[in-house]
C-alpha cells in the first residue's frame, strides 16, 4: 500500500512533463515477489496485493483530481509504465528514499518535489484534539522505548488492524481506538488524518498517507529491527524521510518524548 502511495509523486510529475492533467492508475493484484525478482526465498513468496487490498485503496485514488480512472487487474495494458520495476533487484530497499525509486525508470529529469502535499481530502474532525497513532509489528525500531508514550495516552488514539491494536496493548499499554468499519477504506483513514491534531507511527502504509498529506507527523524509522525468528537485531529499511510541513523523524528515545510533547502542545 505504501508503494502505491509513494509512486504518486512520479505519476503526477511524469504526466505533467508530457502535459497531461490526469492519468489512469492500475492496481496490479495477485502477483508474487518472484514475478519481479530473482532468487527469492520461497517462504516469503506471498501475494503482494490482493483484490481486497486494492478495493481498500481505490476510493482514495479515485478522489484525487489527477487520477482519471482506477483499474484493478493482474496484467495492465501493454502501453503502461510498470511501477513494479524497482523490484528487479537493481535498487536496494534498505536505504535512500522510496519515492525516488520510481524515477530510475524515466528518461527525463523531473522535479522530485517530495515536500509538496499531493493527497487532499475533506477532513473528518472526529479526532480533532487527538493524535492518531500506529505501531505495527513490522519495522519496529528496537532502539526506542515505547513505554515512554504512556504519559500521553489520553491524547493518543490507535488506528490500525485488530491484530496491531491487540499486539500493542499486550506489549505496552491500553489506548482508545479509532473506529474503522468493514466498509471503510483508505479514504476514511485520510479524512481522519486530515481532521486530527497529528499522526505518529513507525514506517507503515498509513504513515505514507500522512506523508503525502503533510499532516503534523512523527516517524519512528526502523534503524534497528529485531528479527524475532532469528533472535537478533539487524539494519532496518530506513527508506523514508519526512519532508514538508511539521514533521520529525525520531531515532533516539529522549528526542521521541520531546517531539511528542511538542506535537501535543501545538
Amino acid at each position: 500500500m505504501g508503494d502505491i502511495l509513494y509512486s504518486l509523486y512520479f505519476c503526477c510529475e511524469i504526466s505533467s512533463y508530457y502535459e497531461y492533467d490526469q492519468f489512469d492508475y492500475n492496481i496490479q493484484i495477485n502477483r508474487k515477489r518472484s514475478d519481479f525478482e530473482k532468487d527469492q526465498n520461497p517462504s516469503r513468496d506471498e501475494i503482494l496485493f490482493s483484490e481486497k487490498d486494492a478495493e481498500f485503496v481505490r476510493p482514495l485514488l479515485e478522489s484525487q483530481p489527477y487520477v482519471r480512472k482506477v483499474t484493478v487487474c493482474e496484467e495492465p495494458g501493454k502501453d503502461s509504465v510498470s511501477l513494479n520495476s524497482f523490484r528487479n533487484g537493481h535498487i536496494s530497499p534498505l536505504g535512500c528514499e522510496i519515492r525516488d525509486w520510481y524515477y530510475n525508470f524515466s528518461r527525463v529529469t523531473l522535479p522530485r518535489a517530495f515536500w509538496k502535499p499531493i493527497i487532499h481530502v475533506e477532513p473528518d474532525f472526529t479526532y480533532r484534539d487527538r493524535i492518531l497513532f500506529t505501531l505495527t509489528e513490522r519495522y519496529v525500531n528496537s532502539g526506542l522505548d515505547y513505554m515512554q508514550l504512556k504519559e500521553f495516552r489520553n491524547r493518543l488514539v490507535f488506528i490500525g488492524t485488530d491484530r496491531e491494536y491487540q499486539a500493542f496493548q499486550k506489549e505496552y499499554f491500553e489506548l482508545d481506538r479509532a473506529e474503522l468499519k468493514p466498509e471503510d477504506s483508505l479514504l476514511t483513514v485520510a479524512r481522519y488524518l486530515a481532521g486530527a491534531k497529528g499522526y505518529i507511527s513507525n514506517q507503515t502504509s498509513f504513515f505514507a498517507l500522512a506523508e503525502l498529506m503533510k499532516v503534523n507527523r512523527i516517524l519512528f524509522p526502523p534503524d534497528w529491527v529485531e528479527e524475532k525468528d532469528k533472535n537478533k537485531v539487524s539494519f532496518g529499511p530506513k527508506n523514508n524521510l519526512p519532508l514538508g510541513g511539521w514533521a520529525n523523524s525520531v531515532s533516539f528515545h529522549p528526542r521521541m518524548k520531546a517531539a511528542v510533547k511538542e506535537l501535543v502542545d501545538l
